[in-house]
């Protein structure tokens, strides 16, 4: 690490996870997220990204969001109000009052996904590099152990361990001298750790995704039977009922036409197909077939296009299954992609967080 880097420790996480839901918690675990994927870059030695440099800026992702920079500006200002992140301003409109609490709302399922994953796989990716490590053999012993028990928490994700069958897929690159096939065992675990990922992440998207339809719908609801007339209920009952069908119309418009994310070097559209990057095809030379088995069989699992990659794109990021396989896809055309192994904040602003951390840590 250098002098600016963030501790990355135990004593670390617990204290980013302790956090309260801010911008400086998104930061935080971004930059951690970071400095791990560093770390097991230098220890896997495939040259391509893990699952901590996509999610790493994934979490960035979360950052802008959290901060309304992602938001067109007048709809920015109505949900901002008079705050800096999403949701915690003010305003005396009513109906404006209702969009910055669906605001808030957003912010909330969105941070807390963000950080009940960090809490999953930022201590087993320290109990990893300590296993695998230039530490004593008692050392990586303990280490072993510890990670063995981190990878077990988890629930079942489809009837496998995700975490545990991931990291042993690092494990094995580690010892893989062929780089073509390093790099698709690095590729089959970080899959793997996405599959967990957005198993975890599932109820906090589909709620974010939906929240501002549910909002509005079951507020009509409420209102209307507040208002105590008999022939109200139903009507009420109608409303929450609708809000339900809505849920599923408004996730896939917003997938279609409106989920568009900043990354390194490119605005990504979840909406459609995954392009190649500039100048190179959708399949990395290192990562051409035949793979391993270990890429083979998660990469099959979720993939709907035949292994051709046409028709990939997410009809409805709410739905599990579609987003896995957009995002299977995503994960093998941009494993060799430099930009995304770059710092997400500059020397100065990482040694600010590193001081807001210090302060903070126990």
């Amino acid at each position: 690490m250098t002098g600016a880097d963030l501790p990355v420790d135990a004593n670390a996480v617990t204290a980013i996870t302790a956090l309260p839901p801010t911008l400086l918690r998104n930061h935080l675990v971004t930059q951690t997220y970071h400095q791990l994927a560093t770390a097991l870059q230098s220890l896997l030695g495939s040259g391509s990204a893990n699952w901590f440099d996509f999610g790493s800026w994934a979490s960035e992702n979360v950052g802008a969001i959290l901060s309304g920079e992602t938001l067109p500006g007048p709809v920015r200002r109505l949900l901002l109000g008079s705050g800096d992140e999403l949701g915690d301003g003010h305003h005396w409109s009513r109906l404006l009052e209702d969009l910055e609490a669906t605001g808030a709302d957003v912010a909330t399922r969105l941070a807390a996904g963000n950080v009940l994953v960090f809490a999953e796989v930022a201590p087993a990716a320290l109990a990893f590099l300590g296993a695998h490590g230039a530490g004593s053999v008692e050392d990586r012993t303990k280490a072993t152990a510890e990670l063995d028990r981190l990878v077990a928490a988890p629930p079942v994700v489809l009837g496998q361990r995700r975490l545990q069958i991931g990291f042993g897929a690092y494990a094995a690159a580690i010892e893989e001298s062929d780089e073509s096939r390093r790099a698709q065992l690095v590729l089959a675990g970080s899959l793997q750790m996405l599959a967990e990922e957005q198993f975890r992440l599932q109820p906090f998207i589909s709620q974010a995704l939906g929240a501002a339809v549910t909002v509005s719908f079951r507020a009509l609801a409420d209102r209307l039977v507040a208002r105590g007339l008999k022939w109200i209920p139903p009507v009420a009952w109608t409303a929450r009922q609708g809000a339900g069908a809505a849920d599923h119309v408004w996730d896939a418009a917003m997938t279609r036409d409106f989920l568009v994310v900043n990354w390194p070097g490119e605005r990504v559209h979840l909406g459609h197909d995954v392009a190649p990057l500039p100048e190179r095809p959708l399949v990395p030379p290192a990562l051409e077939q035949p793979w391993v088995p270990d890429l083979t069989a998660v990469f099959d699992e979720f993939d709907r296009t035949g292994g051709t990659g046409r028709h990939d794109a997410s009809f409805d990021w709410a739905d599990y299954g579609s987003r896995m396989d957009w995002l299977a896809w995503f994960f093998l055309s941009r494993s060799f992609d430099d930009r995304l192994m770059r710092s997400p904040f500059a020397p100065d602003q990482v040694e600010t967080l590193r001081r807001e951390l210090v302060e903070r840590s126990p």
